[in-house]
């Protein structure tokens, strides 16, 4: 009797421990992932690859690696209630579009605007939030880190327009 087997082929994702106790994920390095959490990094890393698959994916990616700025995926601590992924802008008038509005004001009252010169970004993501347990509608794992990978390359582009007047500080709840 003859087995057939089905061998599912991925890009290999070239990760590697930095001096700085981080895992940097990528050729040039730039997107991090905390090691504190072996299950977390391993978990993160496998949906990196996940998203390498992807038809935009691997476009993404080396995105992330070609703007040069730091991306640092983190385990949100504390957790976010209800599970939520965020970016926050390092530097949220560099990550602005020059001359836009950052949904920040002086302590005179004026409106800080961009200055487009791009930021590093912090992107909250704990990969055991999803797919929310019951909920068919909430995004996979991979699918919400792709979201928050593009959004982090917005802001190291300094292309971010936060017209709505939201600041750069994540939903906790």
């Amino acid at each position: 009797m003859q087995q057939t087997q089905i061998v599912h082929v991925r890009p290999a994702v070239h990760v590697v421990m930095g001096p700085d106790g981080l895992l940097h994920v990528g050729l040039g390095g730039h997107i991090t992932v905390d090691a504190t959490s072996v299950d977390f990094a391993a978990a993160v890393i496998d949906d990196i690859g996940d998203i390498a698959t992807m038809p935009d994916g691997e476009v993404v990616l080396a995105e992330c690696d070609a703007v040069g700025r730091r991306i640092s995926i983190i385990k949100p601590n504390p957790p976010t209630d209800p599970p939520n992924g965020y970016v926050e802008p390092v530097d949220r008038q560099a990550a602005t579009a020059r001359g836009r509005a950052t949904g920040l004001t002086r302590e005179d009252g004026d409106a800080i605007l961009g200055t487009g010169a791009g930021s590093d970004s912090l992107v909250g993501y704990d990969p055991a939030d999803w797919r929310r347990a019951g909920d068919t509608e909430s995004p996979l794992r991979a699918q919400l880190l792709l979201a928050l990978l593009r959004q982090a390359t917005v802001n190291a582009k300094g292309m971010d327009e936060p017209t709505d007047g939201r600041t750069c500080l994540p939903s906790r709840g």
